[in-house]
Formats: structure tokens, sequence, C-alpha cells
């Protein structure tokens, strides 16, 4: 895919890449390099500015649930309005 990691085929599989290497392996270091500086981040709780901020509540809600596994979506379906399928 053009402009991102050769081992990325499509933009949902670079979501689902770095979603699993965040999360599922604890790369939290990795947010230096996926998430810019001053990245805004939503979450179902509120919204996070900047990048320190995003590592630390990651790392904060691992803490807590250590055994967490972040059951990801098709990116897809995030941009449209329609409902998922049941």
């Amino acid at each position: 895919m053009k402009g991102f990691d050769n081992k990325c085929k499509d933009f949902p599989n670079y979501i689902f890449g770095i979603t699993q290497e965040i999360w599922e392996q604890r790369g939290l270091s990795t947010l230096h390099h996926y998430y810019s500086e001053n990245i805004p981040v939503r979450s179902l709780g509120s919204m996070i500015m900047g990048n320190q901020h995003v590592i630390a509540a990651t790392t904060a809600t691992l803490a807590e649930f250590p055994n967490r596994q972040l059951l990801r979506e098709d990116p897809n379906r995030l941009t449209t309005r329609s409902p998922p399928a049941i």
C-alpha cells in the first residue's frame, strides 16, 4: 500500500496490524511511531489529546486489566452510518 509499511496490504490490514501490535503484543513504544505528538484520540468515555497522554491512558488500562484483549472492528464499517449486521 503506497505510503505505508510494505507488510500492510491495505488500510484495514494496517489498522488491524497496529491494533495487534499495540494491544495484544503490548507494544506501547510503537505509539511514538504510529501516532503524532498532538493526536486527538476519542474513546467512549473521553477524548485524549497528545501521544504522551494516549500512552499513559493505555498503560493505565493495561495495568487495570492485564488480560484485556481489544476486539477489533471492521474499519470499513466505521466509515458508514449503517448499523452492523447481527
